[in-house]
């Protein structure tokens, strides 16, 4: 069963967004960074702008950057797709990337 998510792997860097890719894209575009040892990035992009963007990094401290931080996207995004489990709601989206310490980063692995 497909859950209309389609996984491209382009060549270039890991962690940078493809440019070429996101210039050809006409409808929405995920980005998702998994560097499991120190951080996580999560960016949405509708064409070719990019509506929202999360970070969290972790070295000595716990370093997030949600300066484009669409809560209402994502979760339009997410109960837009058929066949979702469940809708989910704004708060359900805040408990998954508000972290406050290194235990929630591990406990959460929001990213698997």
């Amino acid at each position: 069963m497909t859950n209309n998510w389609v996984t491209i792997i382009p060549n270039g860097s890991r962690f940078k967004p493809n440019k070429r890719l996101i210039n050809s894209n006409n409808g929405i575009l995920v980005h998702l960074v998994n560097a499991e040892d120190h951080g996580w990035s999560f960016s949405i992009y509708d064409g070719k702008k990019r509506t929202f963007h999360y970070e969290c990094a972790w070295e000595e401290d716990i370093e997030i950057n949600q300066d484009e931080y669409n809560r209402n996207r994502i979760v339009e995004l997410i109960n837009s797709n058929p066949n979702k489990m469940k809708s989910v709601t704004p708060l359900d989206i805040t408990k998954i990337f508000y972290i406050s310490d290194f235990e929630e980063v591990f406990e959460r692995n929001p990213v698997n």
